[in-house]
């Protein structure tokens, strides 16, 4: 009997190639997601830095024009944190919207897999037929010979 060859063995090798490179896109999302929060966190601690610098100098008797900028320093710390989390937010819904695609690479890949698991199991049980005929064409021929 001939080797078994799956038909599909293009497109399952096709489907692997997406879903590495979707795994890999994800991986990098994340990674960008992560570089994100690391930023916010900087941020986020910066501000908390510079109010406790102007309570500070508030107590200390700092002047007006000092505490004014310190407190537009705290303004643009608050507008930075604000686009850097917006920035997260958009971050959070492309990953999910690739998590989605790279669900859905992984779904069909998999009924390929079962499929040609379907036709290998099929492969296997005519080649063990065709090994039971000939047998059965081995072991007839074997009693008809003449024994001397």
């Amino acid at each position: 009997m001939k080797l078994f060859k799956f038909s599909l063995t293009k497109v399952l090798e096709y489907k692997e190639m997406v879903q590495n490179i979707e795994s890999n896109i994800l991986k990098e999302m994340k990674d960008n997601h992560n570089r994100l929060l690391r930023e916010l966190d900087a941020l986020v601690e910066q501000y908390q830095k510079g109010k406790e610098e102007l309570i500070r100098k508030s107590r200390q008797g700092a002047t007006v024009s000092e505490l004014k900028a310190e407190g537009e320093y705290l303004s643009y710390l608050q507008e930075q944190i604000n686009l850097k989390q917006l920035e997260i937010r958009k971050s959070e819904q492309s990953i999910e919207i690739q998590i989605a695609k790279l669900t859905k690479v992984k779904t069909e890949k998999a009924s390929i897999e079962r499929l040609k698991e379907k036709e290998f199991k099929a492969y296997k049980f005519l080649e063990q037929k065709e090994n039971e005929v000939y047998i059965d064409e081995f072991v007839s021929n074997a009693s008809l010979r003449p024994t001397y």
